[in-house]
């Protein structure tokens, strides 16, 4: 080396643009860095992205297992479908009786296929089956049907017995009076030493199902009449006249076979019978001494029968109801007509109540309709029972 070379080497000064690996130290040192956040920010991808698929994947099982549940289906049991019903009440009563476990995957599951035409009746559906195949078996003809059979006001209980065997043969004749005095099913409002179950049976439309047998049907029917007479207060106002509720039931069952298809005559031979009940003569009610009696024998035969429910003879209520009283005259029981404020004076000195003022206490047929004539005093009643056999109208 020259003294100039060596003068030369001893002025420079070193410079990064010497040498190119010094140059670039700092960039091959950041490029690791910004690789290392990338692969984060990938593995933290591709976790969300499994967690979002294996939430899924659950979901989907979870749904699938709705639709086609695991394992056998259970023993049939019977799922009853109504007019009324939608395909969301039909869910929600699906899933209550554990048929299926989610009313609204069934709900939805029905939309997707195009909905539903809902079959009313009596259908055997397997607990767990699929969905497909439950939707199909609410869309086609019940296994077991339902009929409407109706039974009018008025009716005794074996009257209503004859009739729902006519209607519904597989129920045996004489197996709803035998529900009725089996005990096992009683009124809130029949007293513990009645086992008379007559009347407690509410008069209406039932549907009665394919292999329903009378005890379940006689239930209903008896809750029925226990849920009217409530809605129309007979425990508050039973306490009002002074009588239980099943004396008031009794009252009504006693309009009900007196009275015709008119509400006021309802009300008004329910005060009459308040009336004799509360002047403690009898009650003269025809349609007692037919009770239990056959319909044939003439009435002035029935009048000397020695029988409790013989009106003509015994004084007060008789022992219990002699027909299923409507709602009518359940309320007509529960409010009477009121009595005249004026009425004539009693000329006849066998008047029940010659000084009681103006009680309504005589009924009988005024036309072929069902009206009545009522009147305060005898003399009046016999003229009107008079008008009433000259229009043909009584025996």
């Amino acid at each position: 080396m020259t003294r100039r070379e060596a003068e030369f080497t001893d002025d420079w000064e070193e410079d990064r643009w010497d040498d190119p690996a010094e140059l670039y130290q700092d960039e091959f040192e950041r490029a690791p860095r910004r690789s290392s956040g990338l692969k984060y920010v990938v593995f933290g991808g591709a976790t969300v992205a499994s967690i979002v698929l294996l939430l899924g994947f659950a979901v989907g099982l979870w749904v699938m297992r709705q639709l086609n549940p695991p394992g056998e289906p259970g023993a049939p049991v019977v799922f009853d479908v109504t007019a009324e019903d939608t395909v969301e009440s039909v869910a929600a009563r699906l899933e209550e009786q554990g048929i299926i476990t989610d009313a609204r995957v069934f709900e939805e599951y029905v939309e997707r296929r195009g909905g539903v035409e809902l079959v009313p009746g009596r259908h055997e559906i397997e607990p767990r089956d699929t969905m497909g195949n439950i939707q199909a078996n609410l869309s086609s003809s019940p296994q077991q049907t339902f009929q409407n059979i109706t039974f009018p006001e008025g009716l005794t209980l074996g009257q209503m017995d004859a009739r729902l065997h006519e209607k519904a043969p597989h129920v045996p004749a004489g197996a709803l009076v035998e529900a009725g005095y089996s005990g096992l099913v009683r009124s809130q409002f029949q007293p513990d030493d009645q086992a008379n179950p007559e009347g407690l049976a509410f008069p209406d439309t039932y549907e009665v199902g394919g292999n329903e047998d009378a005890l379940s049907l006689y239930r209903r029917m008896v809750a029925v009449m226990d849920r009217v007479a409530s809605q129309e207060g007979i425990q508050e106002k039973a306490v009002e006249f002074g009588y239980s509720p099943y004396q008031i039931l009794v009252i009504a069952s006693l309009v009900e076979r007196e009275a015709g298809p008119f509400e006021e005559d309802r009300e008004k031979i329910a005060r009459v019978i308040y009336n004799r009940l509360g002047l403690n003569v009898q009650l003269q009610i025809d349609a007692t001494l037919y009770y239990a009696q056959d319909p044939a024998t003439p009435f002035d035969v029935l009048r000397e029968v020695d029988s409790p429910y013989n009106t003509y003879k015994y004084k007060g209520l008789p022992p219990s109801l002699i027909a299923a009283p409507s709602r009518a005259s359940i309320r007509a029981a529960l409010n009477p007509a009121p009595n005249p404020t004026e009425c004539d004076a009693p000329t006849d000195p066998n008047d029940f109540a010659p000084d009681d003022g103006c009680l309504w206490l005589y009924y009988v047929l005024t036309d072929e309709e069902g009206r009545h004539a009522f009147a305060t005093n005898l003399s009046d009643h016999e003229a009107n029972v008079a008008a009433a056999q000259a229009a043909g109208l009584l025996d």
